[in-house]
């Protein structure tokens, strides 16, 4: 299967969550055929799959050490720089790169108890990420879910004649 074709799969997915862990597998399997070492996973995306999609995000976090390999991987994969971050136009994707010092550094697997308090922090903290989130950040993330917003609507309307009436269906 070529990329292309990957890339339209991962575009078709409804999930944001599965979307993101695709696309963030895609890109750690272009940087392993580099020989590359893969990213590690931060920031709100694991967040979310940890937490079962309880915790929402919209881009992708990445540390990584070796900033010019991995932007020459989202560059064939179509992602454009804006900013200090990447952003897939058809799969309503971003990435940030904020980090690279964790890069190389090996991690041991959580323990369910370190789960549960994770899950119990992030409760606690859930609202205050937003406040502090920088403008450049926020127009990215707000485009994006404006994008979706227009997407889902646009089911919701049926053309009648020369004219487009939004039409709500029960059950």
């Amino acid at each position: 299967m070529n990329i292309k074709d990957i890339l339209a799969k991962i575009a078709a997915t409804d999930s944001p969550l599965a979307r993101q862990m695709l696309m963030t597998g895609l890109i750690t399997r272009r940087l392993a055929d580099k020989g590359k070492p893969p990213p590690v996973l931060i920031g709100g995306l694991a967040l979310s799959y940890y937490t079962r999609d309880v915790y929402f995000t919209a881009d992708i976090d990445l540390a990584y050490a070796d900033r010019e390999a991995l932007g020459e991987v989202l560059s064939e994969l179509g992602f454009a720089a804006r900013g200090r971050y990447w952003v897939h136009p058809e799969a309503d994707v971003a990435v940030e790169v904020p980090a690279s010092g964790l890069a190389g550094v090996k991690r041991a697997p959580a323990s369910s108890l370190e789960m549960l308090l994770l899950r119990d922090r992030l409760g606690l903290k859930r609202y205050r990420k937003t406040a502090r989130r920088d403008p450049e950040k926020k127009k990215i993330l707000l485009e994006l879910a404006l994008k979706r917003i227009m997407k889902a609507e646009r089911s919701d309307y049926i053309p009648l004649g020369f004219r487009k009436r939004r039409v709500r269906f029960a059950g």
